[in-house]
């Protein structure tokens, strides 16, 4: 009887363990939530960045210096709006790599790249628009490296869109991801065209 039941057994964990292993190994599944997340987070960018190059920013994300009362020196230009992208990059970072799917592996580079010309961003705008007047933000040099890093943030955003819409149709999510952009950057602080 205790062959029997240990033949049962044994099968019973073998059928278990190759069913595990197939599980384990199936693709990742489409996560409608980050592709929405994704377009939401690239459209707030590109919005912010098309007001800042028409001069006309949405209330909130002014150009002016925000000042916090009693608190010490006002914070850069726009801090809102890059905690906001920061905390929105960040989650959608978490939600994406939380699948311990071997495609997954790429997404940390890509997100690393969104970051750096992220951080880039702020420090070109706090760079070429450092005083309180929104004159000082209206340069054709200021204009023309607002929209080298938009191509660069929209390559970026383009490569997360790609992996998910791949997802989406059950294609190799593998080789979904282009190269990131980041160190695009010269050494002038500005973005080199792509």
């Amino acid at each position: 009887m205790n062959s029997v039941m240990g033949a049962k057994g044994a099968n019973f964990l073998v059928v278990f363990s190759v069913a595990y292993l197939v599980c384990s190994c199936a693709a990742p599944q489409y996560d409608s939530a980050a592709d929405k997340a994704i377009t939401d987070l690239q459209h707030k960018i590109h919005l912010q960045m098309d007001n800042w190059i028409s001069g006309v920013a949405p209330r909130g994300y002014g150009f002016k210096p925000q000042s916090r009362p009693n608190a010490g020196p006002p914070v850069p230009p726009n801090i809102k709006f890059y905690d906001d992208v920061d905390t929105d990059l960040t989650a959608l970072e978490i939600r994406m790599e939380a699948s311990p799917d071997p495609s997954t592996v790429q997404l940390p580079d890509r997100f690393s790249g969104l970051k750096a010309n992220i951080a880039a961003l702020k420090q070109y705008h706090i760079k070429e628009c450092p005083g309180p007047r929104d004159e000082d933000c209206k340069s054709m040099s200021f204009v023309k490296g607002l929209q080298g890093m938009q191509k660069l943030m929209d390559i970026d955003f383009a490569n997360l869109m790609r992996y998910e819409l791949t997802l989406k149709s059950g294609t190799g999510a593998g080789t979904a991801l282009g190269a990131s952009t980041s160190g695009n950057q010269s050494q002038t602080g500005k973005p080199n065209q792509p």
